[in-house]
């Protein structure tokens, strides 16, 4: 992926999961797992285990409720570390302008170090325990870098997949050639030449119906497409090439490998950084893939009536 593609994405940054997957997520995405009742329930249970099988806080024993609190804590504070450290990652792919993946170990090991450094002070001031100031805390850093990642591998594994159905597009990537299949059925739907061409604005999924009228847009998370309406998100497991593939002619554009977008959302068309986007009905931006600006813009001009920029 050159620069002027990576400008479409630069809000999403490429996780290596511990348990070897890639995940492309953006702040939102992260919010969304800490919001998550599954992500809350097993951190704490996670920092509780840790309170339960520990006694001691600075080599003083501790009552439980008081553990309890401390971990707890300690693990909202890694929580929101770790986003932030994402969070300056992003950016600095963002100014880079290349595709990079960034080993989740990496992430782990910057948040255990600095929440480390927080308690280290915190047990100075708060405990007036000035023999913390030698001694060693590399220990103590490798110790609970490796706890978090077992959790961090339990979530990649199991939290991740649920709560955003988040990992590598089952698309073939943009930048590079597009097999011929998904050409063809590319442009049969830009075309409005995709199969079930009734003058309907329905499609038919295992059995449901698929109202396109109330969409916004498609978006595909791996082996899983997100449903996107003003009501909310929905997942069904499919393949966007396969539902893009059976929409009604002119009912929307695929203008990126992981969007397709429904043609009476969309309000007009932005350029922003070198790269260009769709704008719906509700601020949404929708990546245009590079390869695909000239098709999109001329689908615009037949369906939409919105000209599209000089390239």
């Amino acid at each position: 992926m050159d620069k002027a593609d990576y400008n479409l994405e630069c809000h999403e940054l490429n996780v290596l999961g511990t348990n070897g997957r890639v995940f492309r997520l953006k702040v939102a995405d992260i919010t969304q797992l800490y919001g998550s009742r599954a992500f809350i329930a097993s951190l704490f249970l996670f920092a509780s285990l840790i309170a339960l099988n520990d006694q001691f806080l600075f080599d003083q024993k501790v009552a439980l409720p008081w553990r309890l609190a401390y971990w707890n804590s300690n693990a909202l504070l890694a929580a929101a570390i770790w986003l932030s450290f994402f969070a300056l990652t992003l950016r600095f792919g963002c100014w880079l302008k290349r595709d990079v993946v960034v080993p989740s170990a990496i992430l782990i090991l910057a948040t255990v170090t600095v929440l480390m450094f927080i308690n280290y002070a915190g047990g100075i001031f708060l405990f007036n325990r000035i023999d913390l100031l030698g001694r060693p805390i590399v220990w103590e850093i490798l110790r609970y870098t490796l706890i978090a990642l077992v959790f961090e591998t339990m979530s990649a594994t199991f939290l991740v997949p649920r709560v955003l159905g988040r990992a590598e597009s089952d698309d073939t990537d943009a930048s590079g050639p597009i097999g011929d299949t998904a050409m063809a059925g590319q442009s049969r739907s830009e075309t409005g030449e995709a199969g079930g061409g009734s003058a309907g604005r329905e499609i038919s999924h295992n059995g449901r119906v698929i109202d396109l009228r109330r969409l916004l847009y498609m978006r595909s998370v791996e082996h899983y497409v997100e449903l996107v309406s003003q009501e909310g998100t929905e997942m069904i497991r499919a393949s966007l090439r396969e539902l893009a593939n059976g929409c009604p002619p002119g009912a929307g554009i695929r203008s990126h490998r992981s969007y397709w977008v429904q043609r009476d959302a969309i309000v007009g068309l932005n350029r922003a950084e070198g790269g260009q986007f769709l704008v719906l009905r509700d601020g949404t931006e929708i990546p245009v893939a590079r390869n695909r600006r000239g098709a999109v813009g001329d689908w615009l001009n037949d369906h939409v009536g919105k000209k599209r920029p000089g390239r």
